[in-house]
């Protein structure tokens, strides 16, 4: 398998770090976060006056055919354009955790009812968690949106394969009781060689759906990066691609 391990903790999980370097990292953490948040809520509004123009304009009498269709490619790139941006209000929000001690099979039962709401009629997802008694301190807001994001480009993969195996696996253990391992995999169109190093690039994608932009794996990575742990991803061309979230976060 071609594999592409980014470790976002070298000494991982127990890694001190320097107080001066922890400082300016907050600061920098800060600074994006104000970024992303602030510049993704002017965007917005600019996309919402755009969309009912677009959307008003259309409700006129007698519009010719062709602008009906000009009309309607404007609203639905607005509506991509407006996906980026919470996104990015996604992203920014990810950078202060606010942890608190729950059930993790509470939490992605739950968490997989709603998804599959969400999720092709086609496609499933596949829990597999021996511990159903397994407590972990995590910011639940923050492990949602990684994991959903997660899900969702395993289901936009599988159907770009077009597989008869529409299965989305989630395989959860802990690690000498110390770390909790999440595995997502599919049996999709899997990555690129070439395009592994580029992986947690914001906005990099090479996946054909139109509603894909690029920021589900920068998302899961802040995820991990907040909580003091690490991703690993594992694929190969046409078989499927394999997500593992290393996290320190249980509780005994």
């Amino acid at each position: 398998m071609n594999k592409s391990i980014c470790n976002l903790r070298d000494n991982f999980p127990n890694e001190q770090s320097h107080a001066g370097k922890e400082d300016e990292q907050e600061r920098l953490n800060r600074y994006l976060q104000k970024i992303a948040r602030g510049t993704s809520h002017d965007i917005n509004n600019v996309f919402t006056y755009i969309l009912g123009m677009a959307e008003l304009a259309q409700l006129q009498p007698d519009i010719p055919e062709s602008m009906q269709n000009v009309l309607q490619k404007i609203v639905t790139y607005v509506e991509r354009g407006r996906g980026i941006t919470q996104h990015l209000i996604d992203y920014g929000n990810s950078f202060q955790c606010r942890c608190e001690i729950f059930n993790l099979s509470v939490f992605l039962n739950r968490w997989i009812s709603e998804l599959n709401l969400t999720l092709p009629e086609k496609q499933k997802i596949k829990l597999q968690l021996d511990n159903k008694q397994l407590n972990i301190n995590a910011d639940e807001s923050i492990l949602k949106r990684a994991l959903t994001a997660l899900v969702l480009n395993a289901s936009e993969s599988l159907l770009e394969a077009e597989s008869s195996v529409q299965e989305i696996n989630i395989q959860v253990q802990t690690i000498d009781d110390l770390i909790l391992e999440i595995t997502i995999s599919d049996k999709g169109i899997g990555i690129e060689p070439d395009d592994m190093s580029n992986l947690f690039t914001p906005f990099s994608t090479s996946k054909r759906a139109a509603k894909h932009v690029g920021m589900g794996l920068t998302v899961a990575e802040q995820a991990v990066l907040i909580h003091g742990g690490k991703i690993e991803i594992s694929s190969t061309p046409y078989q499927g691609c394999e997500v593992k979230l290393l996290l320190p976060v249980l509780v005994k």
